[in-house]
């Protein structure tokens, strides 16, 4: 099975499932393999901690090190003659940052990223992993990061609504929602299968989604 598209970013809520995705379809396609370097925050923990003092330096250093990470691994054209797997896209950024930041802050940074951003190679397929809040929160308890485990529902909640306004503008970008509430791609393999069907399908600008279960 191959896929249609050179460059695919796997993006979803916390514990979706995206760097498991993206690690499986690197491995068995040999593809190149793009992680966020998400540990890397120092503000990460003390936000979950003390979220509106640390907000601001929390989206602002997770904003400059995807752009830099990105930057440097897609400035070559020649890396997209082959497949490019990548867990996270730039976009994270702004989607995270309109649910921590105040209004007036949220758009001075909006200006921030799209002056920063708009040089970037975009996916050539986008793809939002879709979990319910339920079990968002059983996969974060089940990975067990200490600083994740005071995340409430809420805030998954506020995060899914940020995603899914993100995706119904992107009318310019081929955007492909998974459904994958009720089903395990990692153990079960007719689910990854189910999975790799969907991303070799070929689908039109804007927002398409195929429920998997």
């Amino acid at each position: 099975m191959t896929f249609p598209y050179s460059y695919i970013a796997i993006e979803g809520n916390i514990g979706a499932g995206k760097t498991a995705l993206a690690e499986l379809l690197a491995k068995e396609y040999k593809a190149e393999l793009i992680l966020e370097p998400f540990a890397d925050n120092p503000f990460l923990s003390k936000f979950y901690e003390q979220p509106e003092k640390y907000a601001l330096p929390l989206e602002l250093c997770f904003l400059t090190q995807r752009y830099v990470h990105l930057k440097e691994r897609l400035t070559h054209p020649e890396r997209l003659r082959s497949l490019v797997i990548s867990d996270c896209d730039i976009s994270r950024s702004s989607i995270f940052a309109r649910v921590t930041l105040r209004k007036a802050v949220y758009r001075v940074y909006r200006t921030v990223f799209d002056h920063l951003c708009c040089g970037l190679i975009r996916p050539e397929l986008y793809v939002y992993l879709y979990q319910s809040t339920e079990n968002l929160k059983r996969n974060i308890l089940r990975r067990g990061r200490p600083y994740e485990q005071s995340i409430d529902s809420a805030y998954l909640d506020q995060i899914n609504r940020s995603y899914f306004a993100f995706l119904k503008s992107q009318t310019g970008l081929r955007v492909l929602v998974l459904d994958v509430d009720n089903i395990d791609f990692v153990k079960d393999a007719d689910a990854y299968l189910r999975v790799k069907k969907a991303l070799a399908g070929s689908y039109d600008l804007g927002l398409n989604c195929v429920e998997l279960s």
